[in-house]
């Protein structure tokens, strides 16, 4: 009962000319691709159950698995979770990537959405799709380009049972196609200035961010005097690097000082 509903594809990557279509269609196929082997799988075990099937050395291995609240090794390999996520978190994070998927598979302009990158199963292809729509969006190069944040408050982006809810302001800069807007990242070593938009210094471990607004900008327009490069992480975990961003600064602290404490974006966390 708690399996995820069926996806529907739209259309072949190849056939696509649009970066971020082309990238939105691929995580289509990449679901379809998923829970069409869960299906099957859970399909197989009710016909070993059953007796009309003869059981295998993967079903086996499968049922194993299910029968102490792991992942099946196969389905873990489409995408990256923490070791330490259990097979419920895993499912309960599995039905928000799909109900993610359903959204921008109807959606008529899927490149003005919010997305919750660490949603996606190839969160670096998205961040790549959004730097080449930026430029060919502008006629700039690609290696001019540099990505930057800023953070939305509460009163821009809400995330309640009907689904996000985005401010005048959050919509018009999501309509702009130089930014995008992602959902569902921890920022951790630092705080965020809301009246100033900028990092700030805290004795919190993590902070979680409303929204996030990435911003492609040119080279000349960046001021690196008042900006800092942080990561941008899949998890907290660390291991999987997914990109850099540039965030501002407050004057009077030094750079080194978010350095030092370890200042990164998350963009994944587990479902509460």
């Amino acid at each position: 009962r708690a399996a995820p509903q069926q996806l529907t594809a739209r259309a072949s990557a190849t056939k696509v000319p649009d970066p971020l279509q082309r990238c939105f269609v691929r995580e289509l196929q990449d679901g379809i691709t998923l829970l069409g082997r869960i299906q099957r799988d859970f399909a197989d075990m009710f016909k070993i159950c059953a007796g009309e099937m003869k059981l295998t050395n993967y079903l086996r291995s499968l049922m194993m698995d299910l029968s102490k609240a792991l992942i099946p090794t196969h389905w873990r390999k489409a995408y990256i979770v923490p070791v330490s996520t259990s097979f419920g978190m895993w499912l309960k994070d599995l039905q928000r990537r799909v109900s993610q998927l359903q959204r921008l598979a109807v959606a008529e302009k899927s490149g003005e959405q919010p997305i919750w990158l660490g949603g996606l199963f190839n969160p670096e292809a998205f961040i790549t799709a959004t730097r080449q729509a930026a430029a060919r969006a502008h006629g700039w190069s690609l290696e001019s380009l540099r990505l930057h944040m800023d953070v939305l408050g509460e009163e821009d982006v809400r995330d309640g049972e009907g689904g996000i809810r985005l401010s005048d302001r959050a919509k018009a800069l999501c309509a702009t196609p130089e930014v995008t807007l992602i959902t569902g990242c921890t920022l951790e070593g630092a705080g965020w200035n809301f009246a100033e938009s900028r990092l700030a210094q805290t004795d919190l471990l993590s902070v979680r961010l409303p929204g996030v607004a990435f911003t492609w900008k040119r080279g000349e327009e960046a001021d690196s005097s008042t900006t800092d490069v942080i990561p941008l992480y899949l998890n907290p975990t660390r291991l999987e690097l997914v990109s850099s961003v540039r965030a501002p600064v407050p004057a009077e602290v030094s750079a080194a000082r978010f350095y030092q404490s370890g200042t990164a974006v998350c963009v994944w966390q587990e479902p509460i």
